[in-house]
């Protein structure tokens, strides 16, 4: 069932092991036989609350390894959630997102129905865009105490346009316009102060230069790339990509963040920006907005191909201590406020990005 309906960022918290435990045993106080589905590795299965959160302390420890790095679905009638984060002693019943509207569009339906009752009619705007119907039988005598229940049949209708990224190419020069073009109604509408407006535009502008290399075209399929190796060819996004062992390690964050320290943003020209602490944050949320740099990034990490043994380790020690300085400027929150500024502007531009782009058209434009 998850599989075909997986779990969407909207519909989850995230925190530590230990910290979730703990407030899984308040809802469990109230609700200890409610049924929760944890999702861990490839593995799926029901279990009650009282078991993730058992009173008695030796199996509470086998309990917290079981939560170790798993996703747990909660009914949303035990509550357990306020104001975005979960909160045990909280009753109310949570909303549920599961189904999806997007500027009118249905994007995902949920409709239980007895197993003797014909299926509804579809929702008409989902019906125009219908690309499955996944069916799912609960109620059977496994799991059926009652005599006369009647089995029940959850049938999930997914469309074409799926919230998230497209799966479609984007050229890398397109897609570092439409980032910085959001970035700058983000700093726009919350009025950023000039110096903090150039350094996220700088940012956005930069942040997927490190994808302009050979091993991260070949990571996703781009072979018009290496026939021409012209930087108007490179992508951003792909259609598929290969496996992730392809970048034997390698973030392309680390890669625009050594163009940006080299004094260039990838298009031959220096970054637009004079002041030196807002540059230093303009690299922070460069080599930051996939979550690394945080305070360091893994050696595997480094650009070989287009930079020195020795120009990726200074980089890499640059980071570390432009992370300790900036999180002394701002405050931890205050920090990680501005990186979720690039990572905003750069889910925005994902929504608005023309279905028909690829590396093909991206020959005519400017770069």
């Amino acid at each position: 069932m998850f599989d075909a309906f997986p779990v969407r960022a909207a519909e989850r918290v995230r925190d530590r092991a230990d910290r979730v435990q703990s407030e899984l045993a308040n809802i469990a106080k109230r609700s200890p036989d409610a049924r929760a589905v944890v999702i861990k590795n490839t593995t799926t299965r029901w279990v009650t609350l009282r078991e993730l959160a058992p009173a008695n302390n030796p199996q509470r420890g086998q309990a917290l390894a079981r939560l170790a790095y798993a996703t747990v679905v909660l009914p949303v009638e035990v509550g357990g959630l306020q104001d975005g984060f979960l909160d045990g002693s909280s009753e109310a019943k949570v909303s549920d997102v599961a189904e999806i509207t997007i500027e009118g569009q249905r994007l995902r339906q949920r409709v239980w129905i007895d197993e003797e009752e014909e299926t509804p009619l579809i929702d008409n705007a989902l019906a125009n865009n219908l690309v499955a119907v996944h069916s799912f039988r609960f109620g059977d005598e496994e799991n059926t105490t009652d005599e006369d229940s009647v089995p029940r049949i959850l049938k999930y209708r997914v469309a074409k346009a799926e919230a998230g990224e497209p799966k479609v190419n984007v050229c890398l020069c397109e897609r570092a316009r439409a980032v910085e073009a959001a970035a700058k109604r983000i700093a726009e509408a919350l009025a950023l102060p000039d110096s903090l407006r150039d350094a996220l535009i700088v940012a956005a502008k930069c942040h997927d230069n490190g994808k302009a290399c050979a091993v991260w075209q070949q990571f996703a399929r781009n072979d018009g790339y290496f026939n021409a190796k012209n930087p108007a060819l490179a992508l951003a996004k792909s259609e598929r990509y290969l496996y992730g062992k392809a970048l034997g390690g390698y973030r392309h964050e680390f890669g625009s963040l050594l163009d940006t320290a080299l004094g260039v943003n990838g298009q031959g020209q220096p970054p637009e920006i004079d002041n030196r602490a807002e540059r230093e944050l303009a690299m922070h949320l460069i080599a930051a907005h996939h979550g690394h740099a945080r305070p360091h990034f893994d050696p595997k990490a480094f650009d070989h191909e287009r930079s020195s043994t020795q120009a990726n380790e200074d980089a890499a020690a640059e980071v570390m201590r432009r992370f300790g300085q900036l999180q002394h400027r701002f405050g931890r929150w205050g920090l990680a406020w501005l990186e979720s500024l690039l990572r905003c502007a750069d889910v925005a531009a994902s929504q608005q990005i023309p279905k028909s782009t690829n590396a093909a058209q991206a020959q005519g434009l400017e770069v």
